[in-house]
Parts: structure tokens; sequence; C-alpha cells
């Protein structure tokens, strides 16, 4: 059976736009972050092997607290990236910014994900702002 060119162009018609759409849609499949605030301090969280955890804390630098090092292990997440935000309302005297942690959960394991405040100018006394228990699996 000899192909038309009626019927070349049909198969034509069919199989491009289904392989351009396939191809313009796969990027669409991006795995989303888990969102952690200040209310999941003491909880444990479970996340799959590659999944990107952001944490989100208020600073309260009006107190004069500053933020320590993050403790967790290395061997689980990698810190990806550490931002700092500006109050929301810049008109509003005290009003505090926020500081963002993205992680990517690298290997199956557990770590404590803990994050402390202390002012260093008062001498010592250190807070802890968030601590969970991050379980990969």
């Amino acid at each position: 059976m000899k192909p038309t060119l009626k019927s070349l162009l049909i198969i034509t018609l069919i199989i491009f736009p289904a392989i351009s759409y396939c191809q313009k849609t796969t990027h669409y499949f991006t795995v989303q972050a888990i969102n952690l605030t200040e209310n999941n301090s003491g909880k444990k969280i479970t996340v799959s092997k590659g999944r990107p955890i952001t944490l989100t804390l208020p600073d309260k630098v009006d107190g004069g607290f500053r933020f320590d090092s993050v403790k967790y292990d290395t061997t689980v997440l990698r810190l990806e990236k550490h931002t700092q935000r500006p109050p929301d309302d810049k008109n509003r005297m005290g009003s505090p910014g926020h500081d963002l942690w993205q992680f990517t959960a690298i290997k199956k394991g557990k770590t404590v994900l803990k994050i402390t405040v202390s002012r260093p100018w008062a001498g010592g006394g250190t807070i802890t702002i968030f601590s969970s228990k991050i379980l990969v699996k």
C-alpha cells in the first residue's frame, strides 16, 4: 500500500500538534515546595527526596535579636538560598521583616532543622525560634 499525499498530510496534522503540545506542557510538572512557618515548629515534617522546602520566619530585629547559624544535617538537606525581606508595611514602625530559607531534601534520612536567635551585644541569651524534625523518604 502506497501512502498518498492526502494520508501523509492527515498524519502530519495529527502527530505534530500532539508532539508540540507535549513539549509545551512537560515543564508544568515541577515539584512544589513545602512551605514552613513558625507554626510548624515542634512538628515532624515528612518530605520526599528532591523536594524543596521553604521556611519563612519573622525577623525580630526590633528587639535586637539576630538569627544565628541554621543547624541541620547537611547530608540530608542542602541550603539553596537565604534571603531577607524588609517589612511589608514600611509605614508601620516596628513591623518585622522576614527571613526566607530555601532547602532541598537531597538524601533519605532524618535531621532536626533548628534556628535560634540571640542578642550578640547582650552577652548571650539564645532563643530557639524554630525546631522541627525533618524526615526525608
